[in-house]
């Protein structure tokens, strides 16, 4: 497992995993070097799947430490299997369009962690130029035909739920193959909370459709989750 980093936030106590190797790597981009960290499971496997994990922060915030304990506990919890170089989208409470008018953002814009003023001000910093382009907003394309086949957990007081589990109605219409949850009475970047008693459940669970799809997602599983607070 990799991870991105970004600007640096602070977070709180958290649980340390061990895993057999962790390094930190420079690579190349387009802004200069990228700082990213590698987590490798103890295995007697020579090659293993990769899961690229950019974290969140609004495009913004949050680096390597941020996410530190949740990259850790993902590669104790992988298992032993290969794949293909490309196997799938993993989308965790995703932000998808700048849509601000969805049910969601009505209902949950205030008051739930993540906020519509916070939103918007995340956009305006991330596409300044405006959000034109599907590669920004893929909802956008032509077609969402012929895209990996996908898992999308969302948090119902997301402001941007309505936007994530509309997007996974519009790959399964597509023919992507998709596993949808909508995590009720939590909120965004609750897997991240080590601490608050349903983030651990909603982990198992949200491993379960990792696991499936690296397994061979063929059938689509949607629905909802009742860890309601």
């Amino acid at each position: 497992m990799c991870s991105r980093t970004g600007s640096r936030s602070t977070s709180g106590p958290a649980r340390r995993y061990t895993t057999s190797e962790v390094h930190d790597l420079v690579v190349d981009g387009p802004g200069g070097g990228l700082a990213l960290r590698l987590y490798r499971p103890e295995s007697s496997e020579a090659a293993r799947p990769v899961v690229v994990f950019a974290h969140g922060g609004g495009f913004v915030f949050c680096d390597l430490d941020s996410h530190d304990e949740f990259c850790r506990s993902m590669a104790i919890a992988t298992c032993d299997r290969g794949g293909p170089a490309v196997l799938g989208q993993a989308l965790f409470y995703p932000v998808i369009d700048d849509d601000f008018d969805t049910e969601s953002y009505r209902k949950y814009g205030v008051g739930y962690y993540n906020s519509a003023a916070a939103m918007r001000w995340y956009w305006e910093q991330y596409a300044p130029d405006g959000t034109d382009d599907p590669r920004l907003i893929p909802t956008r394309a032509e077609s969402l035909a012929g895209l990996p086949s996908a898992v999308v957990a969302t948090a119902e007081l997301d402001p941007p739920c309505s936007s994530g589990d509309d997007y996974a109605d519009r790959l399964a219409a597509a023919g992507v193959s998709v596993q949808h949850r909508r995590f009720d009475g939590l909120f965004h970047g609750f897997l991240t909370f080590p601490a608050l008693s349903l983030s651990e459940p909603a982990r198992q669970e949200v491993r379960k459709m990792v696991r499936a799809l690296v397994d061979g997602p063929d059938l689509p599983v949607t629905g909802t989750s009742g860890f309601a607070s």
